[in-house]
This record gives structure tokens, sequence and C-alpha cells, in this order.
């Protein structure tokens, strides 16, 4: 039941107007939910768990696979002549096209256009080792493996220290299951990657050191 107040308002009696309240609550929780539920680390399609070799343990935690255009995107940003005439302008000074305007009035160097590439790209998934932070995954793909089995490939934004086999600061890792969900995983610098046929994928992981080993699909 309502009545009018002195200032000809509407008022509502205190338990109507708190189930008002709580209908109004209901109804924009409802529709901030698929907001909400878009991505979150419970939505998984792979779980890994291996160790360095004779190290720590690694969990690895991937929320979705590439796409086919983001597939596309990191291979174009990979692209060695497009890498090369980015660092040629970028010692030269940074003239010439792909100069983005800097402070001054002059012009910065080019950006690698790998790095463009890899930032570009959302983060899919992390791998925890003992470190404090997660190592970002920039680039997952499922594909079946040589022999059997499947293939994860993982792009990360810098190396897994310290055990990768250099500085460079993209490290893609290639996993390999058998057909009982275990195996082990390679590594190399992104630059190694061979790119005849997708996905992305280590051009010579037979002659490549194991980096981690007993690595299972939970």
């Amino acid at each position: 039941m309502t009545s009018t107040a002195p200032n000809g308002r509407t008022q509502f009696p205190a338990p109507a107007f708190v189930g008002l309240s709580l209908a109004v609550g209901l109804t924009l929780a409802g529709l901030g939910a698929p907001v909400a539920g878009a991505q979150t680390t419970d939505e998984r399609v792979a779980d890994l768990r291996a160790r360095f070799a004779g190290g720590d343990d690694v969990t690895i935690n991937i929320f979705r696979w590439s796409t086919d255009e983001e597939r596309d995107e990191l291979i174009a940003g990979m692209d060695p002549a497009a890498r090369a005439e980015a660092a040629a302008q970028a010692e030269a000074g940074g003239g010439g096209r792909g100069g983005r305007g800097g402070r001054g009035g002059g012009d910065d160097p080019p950006e690698d256009p790998l790095v463009v590439a890899i930032d570009a790209l959302p983060t899919l998934g992390y791998i925890w080792t003992q470190s404090v932070s997660g190592f970002a995954i920039k680039y997952a793909a499922l594909d079946d493996a040589p022999g059997g089995g499947e293939r994860i490939v993982l792009v990360t934004r810098r190396r897994l220290e310290p055990r990768t086999p250099s500085d460079d600061e993209f490290t893609l890792i290639e996993v390999r299951l058998g057909n009982d969900g275990t195996g082990i995983a390679k590594a190399a610098p992104l630059e190694d990657a061979g790119l005849d046929r997708p996905p992305i994928a280590l051009a010579d992981y037979d002659a490549l050191p194991g980096v981690l080993e007993g690595v299972r699909r939970e």
C-alpha cells in the first residue's frame, strides 16, 4: 500500500520498498552476470603439471586456444624482412616509415613488429613456477603430435628463467603428450620457430634438450 507525502511524492511502506530494491538489484545482477563471467580463470581448456629438468614444479593453465587470426598476426610480426627493416630504421635514428611522433618533434625508432604483435595479443593463460608472478601465455595452439598424441605450442612474453636456452625475451614452448596424456616439453627462442605449417612449432624439436619433464594433462 502506498501513500502520498506532503511534498507530493509517493511513499512506499518499508517492506515494499525493500522488496522493490531487492528485485531491482537482482535484475541488474542478472544483466551483469554474462559480462562478469565472460572470462575467468575457472574457464580453462587445459591444465598441465610438469617440472623443470631436475628442478621445481611447474603448473600451466590455458584459458582458450588462439584463433587463426591471432596466429596470423603473430606470424606477420615474426616476418624477418619486416623486423630487419624496423631494426635498420632504428639503427639509422628512427627516420623513415614506421616511426612514431616523439617528444621534441622528432621520430621515435620504429618498434620491432614482433614486439607489437605479441603485445597486441590477449593473455590466454599463465605458466606458474617458483617465481612470484606467472608467465603470460600470448599464443596457445593444440593439434596432433607427429606419431600420435597431442602437441601443445605456447608462446610467452619472456623466457622461463633461468633454464631456457637463450636470453631472448620471447619463448616458444612445444609440449608433446603421448596417448597416455604424459610427455615432455622443449623450448627455444620464438625466432627459431618453423612456419611452414600451422600451428607455429619448433623447427628442430628432436635435436633440442627437454626443458620440462613429466608433463601431464589433468
